[in-house]
């Protein structure tokens, strides 16, 4: 009897026991879910892409795939690089040195052969010149061929500057690189040769790890139709002459640290100050037959002391916080989410010092509809570019490059 009463007590026990434990358990189960739900880490992002609601007139339109990411990364801090005179100089020079003049942005050298002038800038931020410039960190080399310099004619084709294209580009396409085709070989050089020869001409320069951001194979096919095209849109009169030796390989070049890049875009959404005239780095290199090459770089920096290793936000908790963003304004216009990369940004922060921060860069395209008036009235869409950027390691957005009020 007393058997059968202990069994009966052990069956009810256990039967409050499992009770209370699936009580415990769905209780749990639902906390989880609440966390999964708000914590999107636990989604990669094309799932939350597939999954999220977009705001009236938004849309994704890129691939999540390409989207590269990383658990942590560091911060540092930075400064301009300083580049060696004589190294540059006996690098990029073929000619002697006649003249050197002082400008705003650092000292200009000139050298002369037999049919053509050099033009070099070493970038100092005007220390040479006594005042405070905020052009530095970089180089500039150009040829010049009698009234002209020497890449000149492939400028009126192609834009030589990275990112988008700006609004005449849309308009009239006379220089808008995505004609042109990229790692495609040139008749005077392949690809492969070309990017190897001028990454080692880069190097010897002194500058830091790069990675190519764009490049584009300047075929003579696309350039003279681009050529057309400019003569339309300009009403010029013919003036240039094209043929074989014109073709050249375009590249868009720019820093990495610990294989993420530092940004080429121009970011910051608020009016740029002094102190952060130029919140990206930038090195435009165009090569052609005969090793002949225009190069332009600017604020290239010297990677100092680690501040600190982050964890940093995923890409889908940092798209879930600009979608989030865009939710609460009102689209107007059709605005298309064209790129989303995590990228470091130089931040400013007084005595020529700078912080190197991780940060996830939306790209966004608003469409404007603009009238032109040419022969006939006529309206056609233009996208405005700008940039939304979130601090990787806070979810703060940064607006501007400079802590410095």
């Amino acid at each position: 009897m007393i058997n059968y009463r202990m069994g009966v007590f052990s069956m009810k026990s256990k039967l409050i026991l499992l009770i209370s434990l699936l009580f415990v358990l769905t209780f749990l189960g639902c906390e989880q879910t609440e966390d999964v739900k708000n914590n999107t880490n636990q989604a990669d992002l094309k799932s939350f892409i597939d999954s999220v609601d977009l705001p009236y007139n938004f849309s994704i339109d890129f691939d999540p795939s390409e989207v590269k990411t990383v658990d942590s990364a560091k911060i540092y801090s930075g400064a301009y690089l300083d580049f060696d005179h004589d190294v540059v100089i006996d690098t990029l020079l073929e000619g002697e040195v006649t003249a050197t003049e002082n400008y705003a942005e650092g000292i200009q050298y000139q050298a002369e052969t037999e049919n053509q002038t050099e033009y070099l800038w070493i970038y100092d931020g005007g220390e040479s010149f006594g005042i405070e410039s905020p052009v530095n960190g970089g180089i500039s080399y150009g040829v010049h061929l009698e009234e002209d310099f020497l890449f000149d004619k492939q400028f009126t084709v192609i834009e030589n500057t990275p990112g988008p294209p700006d609004n005449i580009t849309q308009e009239y396409g006379y220089d808008l690189k995505g004609n042109y085709k990229s790692f495609v070989d040139l008749d005077f050089m392949p690809y492969e040769q070309a990017q190897t020869e001028v990454e080692s001409i880069l190097a010897t320069l002194g500058f830091p790890t790069i990675e190519v951001a764009e490049t584009y194979s300047l075929d003579l096919e696309t350039m003279t139709h681009h050529y057309d095209l400019y003569l339309e849109a300009d009403g010029s009169k013919d003036s240039f002459n094209w043929s074989k030796e014109d073709e050249a390989y375009l590249f868009f070049f720019r820093q990495t640290i610990d294989d993420i890049p530092l940004t080429n875009k121009l970011w910051p959404s608020v009016a740029i100050t002094h102190s952060e005239a130029f919140a990206y780095t930038s090195l435009n290199v165009i090569y052609a037959e005969d090793g002949k090459i225009d190069l332009r770089a600017n604020n290239f920096l010297e990677i100092g002391d680690m501040i600190s290793e982050e964890s940093l936000l995923s890409g889908a908790d940092a798209l879930d916080q600009l979608i989030d963003h865009y939710s609460e304004v009102l689209l107007s216009n059709k605005t298309k989410l064209s790129s989303m990369e995590l990228s470091y940004v130089a931040i400013y922060k007084g005595n020529e010092k700078y912080e190197l921060i991780p940060a996830w860069i939306f790209e966004l395209a608003e469409e404007h509809e603009t009238t032109t008036f040419d022969d006939d009235e006529e309206f056609i869409y233009l996208d405005e570019y700008e940039y939304h950027v979130i601090n990787a390691v806070t979810g703060e957005r940064i607006t501007e490059a400079s802590d410095i009020n």
